[in-house]
């Protein structure tokens, strides 16, 4: 986009609740409201991680927060593969995001179309 006040490239950004373009050149800004779409996303999503032979302690630890139960219990719940109680997609990508850097497999359902 150009501004229209001094010709230069503008660059789009997105702060908070806000977005829009600013001019690089001069004070040129035009600014609106911003909804992230996962926040209106009134779907429930349910996450099934799957069975691991061999769990480690990074991985039992993050199955005692997701599931918030004891390290056996969590251990437990991986050595068999377990769904997550119903959650918004707001924290659906957070665990999502946890699960996939403790390199476990999951499933989700409906599917998750944001990026995590």
């Amino acid at each position: 986009m150009i501004c229209p006040d001094c010709k230069a490239e503008m660059k789009y950004f997105v702060e908070g609740n806000s977005c829009g373009w600013k001019c690089s050149e001069c004070s040129v800004e035009i600014v609106t409201t911003y909804n992230d779409p996962i926040m209106l996303d009134e779907n429930e999503y349910v996450i099934t991680i799957r069975r691991v032979d061999h769990p480690n302690a990074s991985q039992i630890k993050l199955a005692a927060e997701i599931c918030q139960s004891n390290y056996l219990i969590s251990k437990e719940r991986l050595l068999e593969g377990f769904s997550t109680s119903t959650m918004k997609a707001k924290d659906a990508r957070y665990v999502l995001s946890k699960l996939k850097a403790a390199n476990l497999a999951f499933d989700v359902s409906p599917d998750f179309e944001y990026e995590y």
